[in-house]
């Protein structure tokens, strides 16, 4: 560790602490959704691309884990790493659901197409091509931003799609906001210091 850069206060505060609420999350739709794609109007065949921008409230940064190995040798046991890492758990994103549910759609329409509501079958193209899958993925990145909204990490989720829309809970006992989740599993994740 540098002294001169630990000694000097101006490179950091004793007090500057990360925040739970600093974060943005940021996601492209994936190619096979920009067909589907409306920026004006709602329609039961067509998403809005930019509704899920302001809605999400809530989410976990899952733990990196590469798990050790225990090798007895000798009358003791020995840890060594494993070199391996197991497949990364489904990640959560709490959200609110806007007054249209125009957020709630895209994430609905994303999942309709690995298995259609009425048809009980995925995308024909899929069976023809499963290649075609990258088309249903995209890259899901919260940046953490520091105390003037500056971004300062990224956590990238590769090839990441979603696989459940959380339960709506209607109440008229319970006026507040409308919250769901959706799951969404990945096959690689990376962190960046900006």
């Amino acid at each position: 560790m540098n002294l001169n850069i630990a000694n000097n206060l101006n490179y950091q505060s004793y007090l500057n602490k990360q925040r739970k609420d600093k974060f943005v999350m940021v996601f492209d739709l994936p190619a096979a959704l920009k067909n589907n794609k409306n920026n004006i109007t709602r329609s039961n065949k067509r998403i809005i691309p930019d509704s899920l921008q302001f809605s999400v409230y809530g989410l976990i940064i899952p733990e990196f884990t590469v798990p050790e190995i225990e090798v007895p040798y000798s009358g003791q046991t020995l840890k060594i790493s494993s070199m391996a890492r197991p497949s990364y758990p489904k990640n959560t994103i709490n959200f609110t659901i806007d007054n249209m549910f125009n957020n709630y759609w895209v994430i609905y329409k994303w999942i309709q197409m690995f298995n259609n509501e009425r048809l009980g079958l995925y995308k024909s193209d899929l069976a023809k091509d499963p290649a075609t899958l990258k088309s249903y993925e995209t890259t899901v990145t919260i940046y953490g931003l520091d105390e003037y909204n500056n971004r300062v990490i990224q956590f990238n989720f590769l090839h990441a799609f979603p696989t459940t829309l959380g339960g709506i809970k209607y109440s008229d006992r319970d006026g507040s906001e409308m919250e769901s989740t959706f799951d969404y599993v990945y096959h690689q994740f990376e962190a960046v210091l900006l």
